[in-house]
């Protein structure tokens, strides 16, 4: 079968929206995996820093995209070795709390032995909000 040659505008074009896609990714890569700066001893606020994740509805029995994408980015997020986890989220969308959900993802799959706290009744972003505040 004979093809026609595409015009050169097509491959431009096709490259143009190769390079932006390309950009974007290595943008919001690079956002996400940037250092914060260093934290010594002296700067550390009392009691030490907390890095909270809120919960997204989730069936369960494992925890899902969301909660799972939210997890690494708290992780990420800890700048500290001992920081505390605080994990929020209570059963919305299934019988197991997303908190509970997320801790055994954070231990079992992703190996976090740091310091864990869950909350499991709040059932909406406020609840979580206030809940993790008290």
């Amino acid at each position: 079968m004979f093809r026609l040659p595409q015009p050169k505008h097509y491959w431009r074009a096709v490259g143009v929206v190769i390079g932006v896609l390309t950009a974007a990714e290595l943008a919001s890569w690079t956002a996400s995996h940037c250092l914060l700066g260093e934290v010594d001893a002296a700067g550390a606020v009392p009691g030490g820093e907390a890095v909270v994740v809120l919960g997204h509805a989730d069936l369960g029995p494992t925890a899902g995209k969301d909660n799972r994408r939210r997890l690494r980015a708290g992780l990420r997020s800890r700048r500290l070795p001992d920081s505390r986890l605080i994990l929020s989220g209570g059963a919305v969308a299934g019988p197991v709390p997303e908190a509970e959900l997320m801790a055994r993802y954070a231990t079992g799959r992703l190996g976090y032995t740091g310091p864990l706290e869950l909350e499991t009744g709040s059932r909406s972003t406020w609840e979580n909000i206030a809940a993790v505040a008290r």
